[in-house]
């Protein structure tokens, strides 16, 4: 029995790493700036907390365009009850380097449709891709 549990711990192991990528997180709750280094083809994972059910959310200067990076964006829920007014969410950023290079990346915590008001926050990344 034991061998069995053994042997399913490390196909289990072996399925949960991928070859070929390596993982860097970041909180940026913390910092408004923050400088990374990474290398080409590495995933990249950015969270800042979000309140997207009272309309305050963060926008990027991130181009789709960009044949330099790569950038996606989602939601994670800090709460249970995240789809209450008010719950706060974690806005999760996944980044790949394609190319070497620097890159900066700022974001603005703000309501879309208040486009002449000042952002409540903002935060400069800047990308080192080796």
């Amino acid at each position: 029995m034991k061998k069995i549990l053994y042997f399913f711990g490390l196909v289990s192991l072996a399925f949960s790493c991928k070859s070929g990528s390596t993982y860097k997180g970041y909180d940026l709750d913390l910092r408004n700036s923050l400088q990374i280094e990474a290398k080409k083809g590495e995933v990249i994972e950015m969270k800042m907390t979000s309140n997207p059910t009272t309309g305050f959310d963060w926008y990027s200067n991130y181009d789709e365009a960009n044949p330099y990076i790569e950038m996606q964006s989602t939601f994670e829920n800090i709460e249970k009850n995240a789809e209450m007014v008010g719950a706060p969410s974690y806005k999760m950023y996944k980044i790949k380097g394609l190319q070497s290079g620097q890159y900066t990346l700022q974001f603005e915590y703000k309501r879309s449709w208040e486009s002449t008001e000042k952002p409540i926050q903002t935060k400069t990344v800047q990308l080192i891709i080796k």
